[in-house]
C-alpha cells in the first residue's frame, strides 16, 4: 500500500514511475473494488482530476470506475467528451458504465453513440448504455441499421451497438437487415455479430467457462480433445 501511494504522488517524476503509474492505478481500483479504501479513493480522485497526460489519465478513469468512485463521474465524462482519439475518450466512456451515470453524464454518452465520428468512442458509449441499462440511443440505431444509404463504417458501429444496448425486439430487424441487399462483407459480419448478442446476453459465458476449465483436459489425456479446441476457438 506503501508503494502505491507513493506511485501515485504528483512529485515523482522519475522514469520508472511514469512507466508504472498507469498498471498502478489500475491495480488500485480494484484494491478500492474489493475492498473500499479512503487513501485509495482520495489518491485516484486527485489523480483522474489533475492529469494531463492522456493514457494516464485514461487509466485513472477506468480506476475510478472499477472502485465506483461517484465523486468522479462528473470528470470521466469530461474526459470522454474532450478526449478525442487514442484510447482516452472509448475508456472514460466505458469507465462511465462502470461507476454509473446521471443525467449529464448520459447525455454525454448518448451523444457520443449517436454523434461522434470516431467508431471505437461510438462503441464503447453504447457498451457503457447497454451496461447501465439506457435505451435511449435504440431508435436511432435502428434507423442507421436500415439504411442502405448509410456509410458502411457507420452501419457496422450501428449494428454492433444496437446488439449492446437492444433486446429481443431487434432480432427481427437485424435479422432482415442480413438478409437485404447492400449487406455484404463487414456489414454483415457486424450485423450476424449484433445478432449473436441479441440471442447471449451472457456473451458467451457458457463457453468461456469450457474452454477456461479445458486447462486440465490434457493432465487426464494426451493433449485436448479436438472439440475442445473448437470451443476455445469459438470462446475467443
Amino acid at each position: 500500500k506503501s508503494y502505491f501511494t507513493r506511485i501515485t504522488q504528483r512529485d515523482k517524476r522519475d522514469a520508472d514511475v511514469l512507466a508504472d503509474r498507469g498498471a498502478v492505478v489500475l491495480a488500485l481500483g480494484l484494491c478500492a473494488r474489493a475492498k473500499p479504501d479512503p487513501e485509495i479513493k482520495s489518491a485516484l480522485l486527485r489523480g483522474v482530476n489533475e492529469s494531463l497526460v492522456q493514457d494516464e489519465q485514461a487509466a485513472l478513469a477506468l480506476a475510478c470506475g472499477l472502485a465506483g468512485i461517484q465523486e468522479a463521474r462528473a470528470r470521466i465524462a469530461d474526459l470522454a467528451d474532450e478526449g478525442k482519439g487514442g484510447a482516452l475518450a472509448p475508456t472514460a466512456a466505458f469507465a462511465l458504465g462502470l461507476v454509473g451515470a446521471g443525467p449529464e453524464e448520459l447525455k454525454v454518452l448518448r451523444e457520443a453513440v449517436t454523434q461522434s465520428v470516431f467508431a471505437d468512442i461510438r462503441g464503447a458509449a453504447a457498451r457503457a448504455l447497454g451496461m447501465l441499462r439506457d435505451k435511449t440511443v435504440v431508435d436511432q440505431l435502428r434507423a442507421i441499421v436500415k439504411s442502405k444509404k448509410t456509410r458502411d463504417v457507420d452501419r457496422c458501429t450501428a449494428a454492433v451497438c444496437l446488439g449492446v444496448v437492444g433486446s429481443d425486439a431487434d432480432i427481427d430487424l437485424v435479422l432482415e437487415a442480413i438478409d437485404a441487399s447492400g449487406a455484404e462483407g463487414q456489414v454483415r459480419g457486424c450485423l450476424v455479430h449484433a445478432l449473436g448478442r441479441l440471442l447471449d446476453r451472457t456473451e458467451n459465458a457458457a463457453l468461456g467457462r469450457v474452454a477456461a476449465d479445458s486447462i486440465w483436459f490434457p493432465s487426464a489425456a494426451d493433449g485436448v480433445p479436438d472439440a475442445i479446441l473448437d470451443v476455445q476457438h469459438l470462446a475467443d
